[in-house]
């Protein structure tokens, strides 16, 4: 973002020349913003891209470190020791899918 810092400096110069003013400072900043060009922030899809995925990371972290049931732990581990368990893969997909990206 470019900013123009001889048009700032006249707002501060036309505030200074008025200074028992009341308001003097604000009331150029307003007039100040009227006459000129204002700032624009835009992002590109670029940045949304990674806004997204920042968002994405931050709920998968979100999750993992919610407090585990120990009790589950415990079931989920002895079924994994005597090869019991079983993970329904397209099930796991379809609910990831479904959590994190809304589809």
């Amino acid at each position: 973002m470019k900013i123009n810092s001889v048009s700032a400096y006249g707002v501060y110069k036309q505030a200074a020349r008025k200074p028992e003013a009341e308001g003097s400072f604000a009331a150029a900043l307003e007039a100040a913003g009227r006459k000129k060009h204002t700032d624009r922030i835009s992002i590109s899809s670029q940045g949304a891209r990674q806004l997204e995925a920042d968002r994405l990371t931050r709920a998968v972290m979100d999750e993992m470190q919610k407090p585990s049931d120990p009790g589950k732990l415990e079931r989920i581990s002895s079924a994994v020791k005597d090869g019991s368990y079983y993970i329904p893969t397209g099930e796991l997909a379809d609910a990831l899918m479904q959590r994190w990206i809304g589809m």
